[in-house]
């Protein structure tokens, strides 16, 4: 209610505190809610990987467009052979059991449920090994991750649609 710029807007501690905790514990819930959507990758069959980056985070606010992920997965899951699909990795930093990460103001149960609402997507646990993901997919895309330099330097085809410092 009151103006950003104005030194009455801000927190107090006791607020703060309050705000930080909140925060800690959704990012525990976040995770489980993540967590029973997953399914274990099937590296026999042919998919894309994409890598979701960590949000909120400059290098995907700067992206313009792209920083909907979802205009991302519409434009992956309209243009893959039917025979492919897509395996969405959650950046393992958005779960981190700390009060210091802000990924649940941006990610909540009904992002994964829109997600998992493709016929074409799969989300894969956040914990499995990236260099896995990347060795047995036909591609790889992300929206600025590291994971698209990561694919190049190991020889697979990648998309990045952001504007990463690797490009």
């Amino acid at each position: 209610t009151k103006p950003y710029y104005s030194i009455n807007s801000s927190m107090n501690n006791l607020q703060y505190f309050f705000f930080r905790e909140k925060i800690r514990i959704n990012n525990l819930r976040l995770r489980s809610t993540y967590k029973k959507f997953c399914v274990n990758p099937d590296y026999n069959k042919k998919y894309l990987y994409f890598a979701a980056s960590y949000q909120p985070e400059a290098t995907t606010f700067t992206t313009g467009v792209y920083q909907d992920f979802f205009l991302v997965l519409d434009i992956l899951s309209s243009v893959i052979p039917s025979d492919w699909i897509i395996y969405f990795k959650e950046h393992p930093g958005t779960f981190i059991d700390g009060s210091s990460r802000y990924s649940t103001l941006v990610r909540d149960k009904y992002y994964y449920q829109k997600v998992n609402s493709y016929d074409n997507i799969q989300m894969v646990p956040s914990e499995v090994e990236t260099f896995s993901l990347i060795d047995n997919a036909q591609a790889v895309a992300t929206v600025s991750g590291t994971v698209a330099w990561e694919a190049a330097v190991r020889g697979k085809p990648s998309l990045s649609f952001g504007s990463a410092w690797y490009m």
